[in-house]
């Protein structure tokens, strides 16, 4: 399961930083939209994935990939989904 707290940072279209759990892991690279912190606990490897999502290039690139994932990670476009597949389950 996703927590709450996922999707809630990513209505905001900024680059996540994220932990290493499965499901947010691979939506986060699967997205390139934000970057995972495997040492959470370390003040010093949270530290350089933080620094390393606020440089230039690497934040507006990850900002521009995180407002793609935003646009389809939410119900509105989920729920086309359901209903579509809804749909073919009740017409075989």
């Amino acid at each position: 399961s996703l927590p709450n707290k996922f999707f809630e940072a990513l209505c905001t279209g900024l680059p996540l930083i994220v932990l290493a759990t499965p499901e947010v892991d691979h939506l986060t690279r699967h997205y390139d939209m934000g970057l995972v912190c495997h040492q959470p606990y370390d003040p010093q490897a949270l530290a350089q994935v933080v620094m390393q999502a606020l440089q230039p290039d690497e934040n507006q690139r990850l900002r521009a990939n995180a407002l793609v994932a935003r646009n389809e990670l939410n119900w509105d476009h989920e729920s086309q989904r359901l209903v579509t597949l809804y749909a073919d389950l009740l017409t075989d």
